[in-house]
């Protein structure tokens, strides 16, 4: 059971991650097309491109990736909890082990991840949500 944890973990990981990639994708070509970067309450992102196909396929790619961001949060949740319970329970096995420290880093990885776009100095998240 904690070998599937740890997998379904190690998918989920690099979400934040890749939606992060993603807005800084977006908003670098509207800066391109604006000639500026884009600003919260002043370029809406879903105007921005309407005649670039390269925006527009960002535009949808991110998204995609918020929403699975978005519905990954709420698996993510209680799976971790139930990857850390494991862990902790198999910590001991010479076996496992190699599975116990996948788990915490995958743990670590998402964590550090949202973290990462929670504080996010240019609020690109925000200017997408705005």
């Amino acid at each position: 059971m904690l070998k599937i944890l740890v997998m379904v973990q190690w998918l989920l990981a690099p979400l934040p991650a890749a939606l992060m990639l993603g807005l800084y994708a977006l908003s670098n070509r509207g800066a391109q097309l604006i000639g500026k970067l884009p600003e919260a309450s002043r370029n809406d992102p879903g105007q921005i491109g309407l005649q670039d196909s390269t925006y527009q396929m960002l535009y949808g790619w991110v998204n995609e990736l918020l929403t699975g961001f978005i519905y990954s949060f709420l698996v993510w949740f209680p799976l971790s909890i139930a990857t850390a319970a494991l862990c902790v329970h198999y910590r001991k096995q010479q076996k496992l082990r190699r599975w116990v420290w996948a788990g915490w880093v995958a743990i670590a990885v998402y964590v550090i991840g949202v973290l990462i776009l929670w504080w996010e100095p240019t609020n690109r998240l925000g200017w997408f949500f705005d």
